[in-house]
Order: structure tokens, then sequence, then C-alpha cells
């Protein structure tokens, strides 16, 4: 994206090599402080805004020369904020604390949950997050072997040719709030295990 002839910064209106010349000043004070008290990897808390001048761009989140890192090491953009919206201070967070984030895997374990489940038995996420399921269950013959999120059959095993005792593994991720279940015309589960 290319930089207008001239705009306005801070009430001001200010051509386009003005406001060049006051980024790289800021690039500039930037290094001297952190050579004044440190070096130039350092990182710095930033202060919270408080006017909506003091907002702060995506573009400039994503500036490694200012902050010398990545924006993403130093700022969480709040859910639902554009690559191009305005974020302002008090939008940003920089804690990310776990118990908050919704990432599948973030705060949980796998936990065995085999005797707390049952074949043919609807099942409801209501962890608030994305789980995983991990479900071994045996098959003989030409049976089938089903797993279900929601109405869905997301994975499926189908034996077409006369053998004994199959194991098979069926895994998927349940959204939160969704239901599942097992659906094996055998009915012997082995395992089922829930990433929560």
């Amino acid at each position: 994206m290319a930089l207008p002839a001239s705009g306005e910064l801070g009430g001001n209106t200010v051509t386009q090599a003005q406001f060049k010349t006051k980024i790289e000043d800021l690039r500039d004070e930037v290094a001297t402080k952190a050579n004044e008290s440190g070096d130039a990897t350092q990182t710095f808390k930033v202060a919270d805004a408080t006017n909506d001048d003091e907002a702060v761009s995506k573009s400039q989140l994503d500036s490694k020369a200012l902050l010398g890192g990545s924006a993403t090491q130093l700022f969480k953009a709040k859910a639902g904020a554009a690559s191009d919206d305005v974020v302002n201070k008090g939008q940003l967070d920089t804690k990310a604390n776990t118990a908050d984030l919704k990432e599948i895997g973030v705060g949980q374990t796998w936990q065995d949950v085999k005797n707390d489940r049952k074949n043919d038995i609807t099942y409801t996420n209501t962890t608030g997050k994305p789980i995983m399921i991990n479900i071994s269950a045996s098959t003989t013959d030409t049976e089938k072997v089903s797993l279900f999120i929601g109405d869905e059959e997301v994975s499926f095993f189908k034996q077409y040719v006369s053998s004994s005792d199959i194991w098979v593994t069926l895994s998927a991720i349940v959204p939160s709030d969704a239901t599942y279940r097992l659906s094996s015309e055998q009915g012997i589960i082995n395992t089922w295990q829930e990433l929560r």
C-alpha cells in the first residue's frame, strides 16, 4: 500500500516526506533508548493508550524494526479485528492467559474416559473448547465402526473381508457444544481417550 502525497497526523497536515522522516526519528529514538538501558534486542512494555490518537495499527504491530522482534511475540489482537483494523492498546492482549484461549491442546491433557463412555450413546462437549477424541474399537467379519460429530459421520472403518478381531482407531476434533458418538456393530470399545 503506497502512502498518499500528504495527509493528517496529530491534527496537522504533513507531506509524505515529513511522515517518513517522523517514522525514521521514532526508530532512532527507540534504538537510542535501547542503547541507554539495554541492548537492541530488549523489549519494552507499552503503556496503556489513553487517547484515540494513541491507537496502534496492525501494520505498526507487524513492524519488526520498531521493537526488535516480531509483532506476534509482543501483541495478540482480540478476536474479530481485521488485518487492517486499528487496534488501540486497550484491545491488545499482551498477557495471553491460557485459561481464556480456545485453541485445542492449550491447557488440556489426554484423559482415559473408557469407563465413562458406551457404544451408541450421544455425548456433548461442554468444555467450552474443542476437544480431540481417539477411540479404538474391535470389529470382526464385515462389521462397520463409525464416529459421528453431530449428525455427520466423520470417520468410519468397514471390513470387507471376513476376519477375526480387528482393532480400528478413529479420531476426530469435536467443536465446543457439539455432540459425538461411536457406533460399532459389535460394540467393543478397547480404548477411549479425550484431549480435554
